[in-house]
């Protein structure tokens, strides 16, 4: 008997979480798929960078001179409106994740995290280009990460990012 009171008991407090979205719900009890800026469709079209600075390092073929690429190193952060955005309507955790190559592996991104100032910049090393391009791409995904369950409440799954910069 005591089993099956106990066991009533944990049901309750299981549907009434789920009857009430708790576990859907951001620190301030909003759900953030329900925001403008997502319901817009603003938080996809607007996930872009900012380069602030690119640096190349020249790569030679030992077995043919002439051949030669270059790896960048962008400094860069997420464009202004995203950033102005998102801080209006999230408040923790956010994961970026940048990958250089074009075939998925689970090994081959670069993660930053991000808890505050999601405006900030980092530095992230891009796939070989030509040294004199001035454009170039990047993969990225990003995930908002709920306070209270450690679960991805949005995300953005990996797509290519147009990188335009002048070397």
């Amino acid at each position: 008997m005591r089993n099956f009171i106990l066991l009533l008991i944990a049901s309750f407090a299981i549907s009434g979480c789920l009857n009430n979205d708790v576990l859907d719900k951001d620190l301030e009890d909003t759900n953030f798929k329900e925001s403008d800026f997502y319901t817009s469709g603003n938080f996809d079209s607007q996930f872009s960078f900012t380069i602030e600075d690119v640096q190349l390092k020249t790569i030679v073929n030992p077995t043919d001179p002439s051949d030669t690429l270059c790896v960048p190193t962008y400094t860069l952060r997420l464009n202004d409106n995203f950033v102005q955005n998102l801080e209006q309507e999230w408040s923790d955790q956010v994961i970026l994740e940048l990958y250089k190559d074009g075939v998925p592996k689970d090994d081959d991104g670069v993660e930053f995290s991000f808890t505050s100032n999601y405006g900030q910049s980092f530095q992230f090393t891009g796939k070989a280009i030509e040294c004199n391009a001035t454009s170039s791409e990047v993969q990225a995904r990003l995930f908002l990460i709920a306070p209270n369950t450690g679960r991805a409440t949005a995300s953005i799954l990996r797509k290519i990012i147009p990188i335009t910069f002048t070397p």
